[in-house]
């Protein structure tokens, strides 16, 4: 099975209503609204904050109240490759019966870092998904992503995003290879 590697850029946000507009008017699938509320865990025997990798529970929802996710991730993401974006291998899997989770890492020796929560409204616009996040704590960003398999293939990714991003009027210099946890983590 081959690996995945997210590429992703991800760029802070002043005025979220003029970067829908923008976004309205290029051919874009409008993915719709979600809640996404993100826990991380660190390893028992490393930490994952110094080997630059996470292992993460995400809980996905479609409304805004918390309850009844419509999906549970275990994912764990590897250590950021290239040095413009936040790239880095990732491995997912849905899980079901996902109440008990969070007790099962503990009881491996896993402890929790910190949760991120955020409204996102995801769009596709040929292979990238387009997200507006607005991220409790931090305040709105829009994330680029697309996937690849080989990192070979990485760099052109990367360029392909930025340019998109200029073409919705973004400065690509203030892309941020920071995860919304480390940004979290780096307030307090």
């Amino acid at each position: 099975m081959p690996s995945e590697i997210e590429v992703e850029i991800k760029i802070p946000v002043d005025d979220m209503s003029l970067l829908r507009k923008k976004i309205s008017q290029i051919d874009t699938e409008d993915l719709g609204v979600q809640l996404q509320k993100d826990v991380y865990f660190d390893h028992p025997c490393r930490s994952f904050e110094s080997t630059d990798e996470a292992l993460r529970i995400r809980e996905i929802y479609v409304s805004m109240d918390e309850k009844n996710p419509i999906s549970v991730e275990l994912t764990y993401k590897g250590p950021k490759i290239g040095s413009l974006t936040k790239s880095r291998e990732e491995t997912s899997v849905e899980i079901t019966l996902h109440h008990n989770l969070p007790r099962l890492l503990n009881q491996l020796g896993f402890t929790l870092v910190g949760m991120v929560k955020k409204n996102r409204q995801k769009y596709g616009y040929d292979d990238v998904t387009i997200t507006l996040d607005h991220v409790e704590g931090l305040g709105d960003f829009i994330e680029f992503e697309k996937i690849v398999n080989t990192p070979d293939v990485v760099e052109k990714a990367e360029s392909d995003l930025f340019r998109l991003a200029k073409s919705l009027g973004l400065d690509s210099s203030q892309a941020i290879r920071l995860s919304y946890l480390e940004l979290l983590l780096d307030k307090f």
